[in-house]
């Protein structure tokens, strides 16, 4: 009975001992914590979210082998993405062992714990000695385990990977505040380098434009004369147009010189070609659709996930920053009401005023222009920050200091409990994707006409000649009359034959049956009466999906083996012909006739999935 709390007070006394305010600490967290994300990146698998099958590799593939030119949109709009971001990850996956690619991505991931350690060790300049490493590292570690981050470790979408840009831009603007805020020189150095941190990121990835409007209107924020405010946020623009023309100006100009668009094929309101259709933004359908939704939205996307993105991730950090933010103004307004001025609550130091006006103007641009949870981590990494800042503001500070630890934890626990969903993941193998390709004869006459639905296949251009021209069809945006006259034309032009790629039945349950039927062989089970009873009793105990199928008894003969279940087993022939008759109505639909008779079965691995696909002829309808 006195080991138990023997056991608790011993872990009780080391967790005492240590001593996160030290200097050693925290040179171990800022190296150990993007080790530790490197390894659960490791331990989640091998990335294999929807994306990365459509564009992620697909787009650093094309780019690098002059697709472009031969090339039309197999990956739909998604094609037309700067691929700048994604050539890292794909080099590594074409000439290195899988798993170390991915822990590179999620160490990569964990370096926005060292921004985040920084940005609050700046903002909480002013906390007594016993806590001055202390707070902002629980803080910063709080950040990296909230659910959008937690959900894409180690994947390539590219949300954690940028948002390293945006909390270094501010990083670097809070640890030189007191030159930002002098009208000198080196000011404007430090707004320049900022810039050109937060520009590099939103030349990566579009959906970081938001934060570097919002870092620099809330430079317009700063305790200087209008004229030194409007100054400061010039040379932040243009340190961010610099960062942003690195990035991805290249990529804007070859857009704007092959298609008259920039952004193409988004923003065709804006800048028209017949290739695609007049939108805006190609995914709109996030956010709130109402005044009061745009109110309570912070409660909304926590009690409903789904209305934010695809995964139902769970969190309660944003109804309670959004709280704290409502009773901090309330109780300034009531102030002021008062005839008391803001100084009914604690005054905001300039640094902190900052920090908040970036966190509101960027919260509000984020709801206004897009609405999907991921493209939030920038701010989600920095909530508990914001949180425990305005507990600051409205209660004394050993007061602010327990509330904060009791509901950052509470927050913190909520995303751990209810079971951190990612956008998926396989178990690892050497090399990443492999598949079977057919027999090109002339890879520089013949094209691949693929459908842009689900699933997607345009990864597999990777794996064949890169002269192959790959088409998509039936793509969001991207269909027009323009446009299915451009993919036929390709088609003809190249006086090749045509093929089109249609889904195939692999039944996963049959090859575990196999291997589990080769070690019952290595262990002797399926031989004699007493190891098929128990193998018939590991089946039956751990309610396995697989039949005990007994045999005729002859020489050299096994007695019994598994069999997959009724329930479990599909017809392949049967339903690769269905799925044929489907893909030939879809490329029927496009302008192509799909010959269900020509289909060729070929399989496909992502880590250790194993996916099955038909090689079939097409010919322009």
């Amino acid at each position: 009975m006195a080991a138990g709390p023997s056991r608790i007070a011993l872990i009780r006394s080391r967790l005492a001992a240590l001593d996160l305010n030290s200097a050693r600490a925290v040179r171990n967290a800022c190296i150990g914590v993007p080790i530790a994300f490197g390894l659960l990146s490791l331990l989640l698998g091998l990335d294999t979210n929807w994306d990365v099958y459509n564009y992620h590799l697909y787009n650093p593939f094309a780019w690098l082998n002059g697709k472009l030119a031969i090339d039309l949109a197999p990956a739909g709009f998604q094609s037309y993405f700067n691929p700048l971001l994604d050539v890292p990850y794909y080099g590594m996956q074409k000439y290195l062992p899988a798993p170390l690619a991915g822990f590179a991505m999620g160490w990569w991931h964990g370096l926005n714990f060292v921004a985040l350690y920084g940005i609050a060790l700046a903002i909480c300049a002013d906390l007594p000695e016993a806590d001055r490493n202390r707070v902002p590292m629980l803080l910063a570690l709080a950040g990296c385990l909230t659910a959008n981050f937690l959900a894409s470790i180690g994947n390539t979408m590219g949300d954690n990977a940028t948002a390293l840009f945006v909390l270094g831009a501010l990083l670097v603007l809070l640890h030189h505040w007191e030159r930002l805020c002098r009208p000198s020189r080196e000011g404007a150095v430090v707004v320049l380098v900022a810039g050109l941190i937060a520009g590099l990121g939103a030349g990566l990835k579009l959906t970081n434009g938001i934060y570097v409007v919002a870092l620099g209107a809330a430079l317009l924020g700063c305790s200087l004369t209008w004229p030194q405010r409007l100054r400061l946020a010039v040379a932040f623009g243009v340190g961010s147009l610099v960062g942003f023309a690195m990035t991805g100006g290249y990529w804007m100009w070859t857009m704007y010189s092959t298609f008259g668009n920039p952004l193409f094929p988004q923003f065709g309101n804006v800048f028209p070609n017949a290739l695609a259709s007049s939108v805006g933004v190609a995914d709109a359908a996030w956010g709130p659709q109402s005044a009061v939704e745009i109110l309570l939205w912070p409660f909304i996307l926590s009690l409903n996930p789904l209305r934010v993105g695809q995964l139902a991730l769970h969190q309660v950090i944003w109804p309670l920053v959004y709280g704290l933010a409502g009773w901090w103004l309330a109780m300034v307004l009531l102030g002021r009401w008062r005839g008391r001025g803001v100084n009914a609550t604690a005054p905001l130091a300039p640094r902190l005023r900052f920090l908040l006006l970036f966190g509101a103007l960027g919260y509000l641009l984020w709801m206004a222009l897009f609405g999907i949870g991921r493209y939030l981590v920038p701010l989600e990494l920095l909530a508990p920050l914001f949180a425990f800042v305005l507990l600051r503001q409205v209660l004394p500070y050993a007061i602010a200091r327990r509330a904060a630890a009791y509901t950052i934890s509470i927050a913190t626990l909520v995303v751990l409990a209810g079971g951190v969903r990612t956008w998926g993941h396989e178990s690892w193998t050497r090399t990443a994707f492999r598949a079977d390709v057919p027999a090109i004869d002339a890879p520089t006459r013949t094209t691949a006409v693929i459908l842009t639905a689900d699933p997607p296949w345009a990864w597999l251009a990777m794996l064949m000649p890169a002269e192959v021209a790959f088409v998509g069809v039936g793509g969001q945006v991207l269909d027009t009359p323009a446009y299915a006259q451009r993919a036929r034309h390709i088609v003809v032009s190249r006086g090749g034959p045509a093929f089109g790629i249609a889904q195939a039945h692999y039944n996963w349950r049959e090859d575990n049956i196999a291997m589990a039927n080769a070690w019952a062989v290595q262990l002797g089970l399926d031989a004699s009466e007493q190891g098929c009873a128990r193998l018939r009793w590991f089946v039956d105990r751990f309610h396995l999906r697989a039949l005990i199928i007994n045999t005729t008894a002859r020489e050299g003969s096994t007695r019994c083996h598994l069999g997959v279940l009724s329930d479990d087993f599909k017809d392949v022939a049967e339903t690769d012909r269905a799925f044929a008759a489907a893909a030939t109505v879809e490329y029927a639909r496009h302008g192509f006739a799909l010959d269900a008779a020509s289909c060729t079965r070929h399989l496909a691995r992502a880590g250790k999935r194993t996916m099955a696909y038909q090689w079939c002829r097409v010919t322009p309808a």
